[in-house]
């Protein structure tokens, strides 16, 4: 090969590989299925039952394929090695990841047989599919030598109805569940079918693993629907945190009590003002810190607005007053898309003291949650803090875009959307 030219030794990345991926993704899932499953019949049991299971599967290989050529470069590599720790909570051992990857290089020759690429080609992307399974195989094997859980189990030991589609929901692992405040915890039970959900803790970890969760249920015979049938005494899966929306200068989770905040003292400099905003509820994770904060020697400035298609779904009132009325440093806004409680809504009722008739809460409509965050409370100006926000994608993602758009930097906005 002629040292004049290089790029002939360093084919391009596989683009095109993946391209095929993503356009045959049903055939490519089904085929990888059908070849792994027999390997390792186990397996069968692991994954969700319905045809669109391991949907997340096409888009994390079409990613690597398209940043990688003959190796994977370091950064995926690392990006993979934490998605082998986190699946480990689906229970098979690292030795299955040969066969995996075994299964994926054979549904990649079936989809690519009339796909007119070159066959050097697809040699490359099934080599990479192999080393993407060798990755995630070491990975868990390490984590497994370490000592690190690969799930907890968890009871419902409460459950509350706030309204027909709000559900709060208190387990106990017996045990400490490491996590920070804003991350997420993969939850799955037996009547999930091996469906995984994420979900916010609304409180910091505790030495002794209670943990408590806020169960949107829109009736839409969807998989939070069974969540928020739970009854005292089921039994849950959690899976390892994950998820980047923390607090500024929070450190990696550990076990115990304010894993955020254990690591805080005089010495740390003191936080930036926090701007937090939350849509249904994603007020779960930002209450979360909120109550991490109380733990900090010098809290910030925190101005919270919790927003909800209807006042009965301000669900956190009560406990964002409380906060307010002994905290200084904390104040909170709510507001609503609609301006009452549809009749089948049957909201929880609130403490002698606490008032929620229709022209209490102001109605919004389909305001940006970002522009009414512009809009200001009292003090009208919210230039210079750190931008938190959690909820749907679709109200969430619009919000930040509007932060951005209005001047706030985009390293000063986080968020958490589902």
């Amino acid at each position: 090969m002629s040292p004049q030219h290089p790029e002939e030794d360093s084919p391009a990345p596989l683009a095109d590989v993946a391209g095929l991926l993503r356009t045959r993704a049903e055939a490519f899932r089904a085929a990888a299925h059908e070849a792994f499953f027999p390997r390792v019949p186990q397996a069968r049991m692991l994954f969700p039952r319905s045809g669109r299971g391991h949907a997340g599967l096409v888009p994390l290989l079409a990613d690597v394929l398209e940043r990688s050529s003959t190796h994977i470069p370091p950064h995926v590599r690392a990006y993979l090695a934490e998605h082998g720790r986190r699946h480990r909570r689906h229970g098979f051992p690292p030795e299955a990841y040969e066969d995996f990857g075994q299964a994926l290089a054979h549904a990649l020759s079936r989809v690519g047989v009339d796909a007119h690429l070159p066959p050097e080609r697809l040699a490359l992307g099934a080599d990479i599919l192999r080393e993407a399974c060798a990755v995630m195989a070491e990975s868990a094997a390490r984590a497994d030598l370490d000592g690190i859980p690969a799930a907890w189990a968890a009871t419902v030991v409460d459950v509350e109805h706030r309204s027909r589609r709000v559900s709060v929901l208190r387990l106990d692992t017996g045990m400490p569940l490491p996590y920070l405040p804003g991350q997420a915890l993969p939850v799955s039970t037996d009547y999930l079918g091996g469906v995984w959900i994420p979900l916010c803790p609304a409180v910091p970890a505790t030495p002794s693993g209670q943990v408590e969760f806020h169960v949107f249920a829109p009736g839409r015979a969807r998989p939070a629907d069974l969540l928020a049938q739970a009854r005292p005494g089921d039994l849950w899966t959690l899976g390892a945190a994950e998820g980047s929306l923390q607090l500024p200068g929070a450190g990696v989770a550990s076990a115990g009590a304010g894993a955020a905040g254990a690591g805080a003292d005089a010495a740390h400099p003191a936080p930036r003002d926090l701007l937090l905003l939350a849509e249904g509820t994603g007020i779960a994770p930002l209450r979360a810190m909120l109550l991490e904060l109380l733990e900090h020697p010098a809290p910030p400035r925190v101005d919270l607005l919790h927003v909800a298609q209807y006042p009965g779904e301000l669900y956190d009132q009560v406990i964002l007053e409380n906060l307010a009325r002994a905290l200084p440093w904390f104040r909170y806004r709510l507001a609503s898309r609609e301006p009452e409680d549809p009749w089948w809504l049957r909201p929880a009722s609130l403490p002698r003291g606490f008032r929620r008739c229709a022209g209490d809460i102001p109605c919004v409509g389909e305001e940006n949650l970002g522009a009414l965050a512009l809009q200001g409370g009292e003090d009208g100006d919210y230039a210079g803090r750190d931008v938190l926000l959690a909820g749907p994608a679709r109200a969430t993602y619009a919000a930040a875009t509007a932060l951005y758009r209005s001047g706030t930097p985009f390293h000063d906005i986080s968020y958490s959307a589902w």
